[in-house]
């Protein structure tokens, strides 16, 4: 026990036996003042002998005491590294675990400095080790969305708001090199952020296999559905290339480019809805590009966008002749002809000069189908449109059209109802709960009536929705200068006022989408009916709905 007392430094005896010391020293001077007072020298040697003796009773007392507090000390710290080490075991088991069902986790505080708990999965993923990494860095590539996770996890690491509403508000996936990883937040005791991550790259490349061939089911049922249109769709995209290719080589003027833009306008339609997103898509680039250009009064360079459109049309192309063959798509572009007609055909063909009137009008007698074919393909687009801008519409009707005519004319003009149909659907028809808070049926309706007159053929087209607003037109055409504002000048009737709806570039949508908006579509529906020496009147009433009348005359159709 001696040995150990002395084996301590100055500093513990000092500080651990100090108060044995002072009790002994007090002692002492307590017998020598005795001694002193009663003059009996033998009282000091007696209390001092009596006084060592305590105090080693004392200091071995303490020193038993200190060593088993030290006992007690070793075993807290033995126990803490026992913790620590099933700790670490734990750690290691849920990483493996982690990893076997792939999923991959990395945690991370106030400093975005990623700690020690990273699975080797996130390494693989990551491609480096991302230990030391800050975690907005290793996420993100755009500065954006790494300064939004910033600010977001601020808010969080200083108690600001609550942590469920800003994990919601995190991005849920990230792209790393041809990886997209699945990310999910949640929070430790310790603040930390703790990030799981899941390899979803297999999964997103299934889910946009399944989207392409649902897609390519859509186009097909259309395209079979709509053979003579799509037969017409593809002359339509061949006469587009064609005239872009005149505009290319001669470098005429703007007003060509309008024209162009109407043609582009119309083919981007008819693209939509044979589900050939891709060309619609270019085609809508494309439109703005033009439309930019003109408005700058910039002569346009289209190369770029003339690529892309072709290589998206193409491709989509593609699809349906290597499904249906290359015959099919000549067949569908075909005029169909009964075999004893064309036997009749082939035997007068032989004693017959080709200018021959008869030979002519036998030709087109057996070319000649109903009117109303041409426009079979709206009902489905009416759909297709309102699915994409989330309203409810019933299915189109279209009556009469039974006269069978010649359709070369006529094909240009029904071509143009697709915009009819769309900026009906788009601004004509109101949305579902619009409709319920007017008292109106949930679906709006959208019919076509065909009608024979004597000296002309009648189309009316026709809406329940909104109507057409006098006073936007109003803005509009004196946003554009186009209104004369002069005191001379004698104010507009209502048609002289619709009459603007059918100039290009004139819209009162607030903004532009791919389905309206440009001010096109209305132009192009007006450049087709002038073309044909025909008329169109607009009639509409506010809160009731439109109807655009387009009368063409026999002579012409």
């Amino acid at each position: 026990m001696v040995l150990k007392l002395f084996s301590r430094s100055p500093k513990f005896f000092l500080f651990h036996r100090w108060p044995v010391l002072l009790s002994s020293l007090l002692l002492v001077v307590l017998a020598i003042l005795f001694a002193t007072f009663f003059e009996r020298p033998e009282v000091p040697t007696l209390a001092l002998a009596l006084l060592l003796l305590a105090f080693w009773v004392l200091l071995a007392a303490w020193d038993g005491q200190v060593h088993r507090l030290q006992l007690q000390a070793d075993q807290l710290l033995s126990l803490e590294k026992d913790l620590e080490e099933e700790q670490r075991k734990v750690h290691e088991r849920a990483c493996r675990v982690a990893e076997l069902s792939g999923v991959g986790f990395f945690s991370f505080g106030p400093d975005f400095v990623i700690r020690e708990t990273v699975t080797s999965l996130c390494s693989a993923w990551f491609g480096t080790s991302i230990q030391g990494r800050l975690a907005d860095e290793v996420l993100f590539q755009s500065p954006q969305l790494r300064e939004e996770f910033r600010q977001g996890l601020a808010l969080f690491f200083s108690g600001k708001t609550q942590p469920e509403v800003i994990f919601d508000l995190l991005e849920p996936s990230t792209q790393i090199a041809s990886k997209v990883l699945e990310l999910a937040y949640t929070h430790t005791d310790l603040n930390e952020v703790l990030v799981i991550v899941r390899d979803r790259t297999v999964d997103k490349e299934w889910e946009q296999k399944k989207r392409q061939e649902e897609l390519e089911k859509s186009m097909m049922v259309k395209v079979l559905a709509h053979r003579n249109a799509f037969a017409d769709f593809t002359r339509e995209a061949q006469g587009l290339f064609d005239a872009l290719y005149a505009l290319e080589s001669s470098g005429e003027g703007f007003e060509r480019w309008r024209e162009f833009i109407r043609l582009l306008h119309t083919f981007k339609a008819d693209a939509a809805f044979f589900d050939f997103s891709d060309s619609a898509q270019a085609a809508h680039e494309f439109e703005t590009y033009l439309s930019d250009a003109l408005i700058l009064g910039q002569r346009p360079s289209p190369e770029e966008n003339s690529l892309e459109l072709k290589r998206s049309y193409f491709l989509e192309l593609r699809r349906i002749t290597d499904n249906l063959g290359e015959g099919w798509l000549k067949e569908a572009d075909a005029v169909l002809v009964p075999r004893t007609s064309y036997r009749r055909l082939l035997r007068y063909a032989q004693t017959a000069y080709p200018s021959d009137q008869q030979l002519k009008r036998f030709l087109d007698f057996h070319r000649q189908v109903p009117v109303r074919t041409l426009f079979q393909k709206l009902p489905d687009l009416v759909q297709s449109v309102a699915a994409s801008l989330g309203k409810r519409v019933a299915p189109m009707s279209i009556s009469g059209g039974e006269v069978r005519i010649v359709t070369d004319k006529i094909e240009p003009l029904a071509a143009t109802f697709v915009h009819l149909v769309r900026n009906s659907v788009d601004h004509g028809l109101e949305t579902v709960r619009e409709r319920e808070a007017l008292g109106k049926p949930l679906a709006g309706t959208i019919s076509l009536e065909i009608i024979e007159a004597r000296r002309a053929i009648v189309f009316r087209f026709q809406d329940d929705g909104r109507g057409i607003s006098y006073q936007k037109v109003v803005a509009r055409a004196r946003e554009l200068n186009w209104l004369d504002t002069s005191e001379s000048s004698a104010p507009l009737d209502e048609q002289g006022l619709l009459a603007f709806l059918f100039r290009q570039g004139f819209s009162t949508a607030a903004e532009v989408s791919d389905v309206s908006g440009r001010g096109i579509g209305l132009s192009a529906v007006k450049h087709a009916v002038d073309a044909l020496h025909g008329s169109i009147r607009v009639l509409t009433r506010p809160g009731k709905g439109t109807t655009f009348e387009i009368i063409i005359p026999w002579e012409v159709s």
